[in-house]
């Protein structure tokens, strides 16, 4: 598999959302797409579209994306400010007896 520069990545990254509003979700099973991208970002034009497509799959979300774009950044947003906020779950009605010191 091809490594892509900073550079280039991040254009791949960059082209996703628009990518996804002119062509559908499975915008990166068709040729088109991928030739758009190219033209719009000629330093990606030295690889096929079976290799960008490949890279594109195999991409891992960045630390930014994985708390904005995934249920994990407003889960511990939520239970931070909980937690700062001095909220126990033994302080509810709810609580199991086992879970909260004496």
């Amino acid at each position: 598999m091809i490594e892509l520069t900073a550079e280039e990545d991040q254009a791949l990254r960059n082209s996703i959302p628009a990518m996804e509003e002119a062509y559908g979700i499975g915008w990166f099973e068709e040729s088109e797409p991928w030739d758009e991208l190219k033209t719009q970002y000629p330093s990606l034009q030295s690889y096929s579209n079976e290799e960008l497509r490949r890279v594109f799959l195999a991409q891992k979300p960045t630390v930014v994306e994985l708390f904005t774009k995934t249920p994990l950044g407003p889960f511990l947003v939520l239970n931070g400010v909980a937690w700062l906020g001095g909220f126990s779950w033994c302080d509810t009605p709810f609580h199991g007896a086992d879970a909260c010191l004496p």
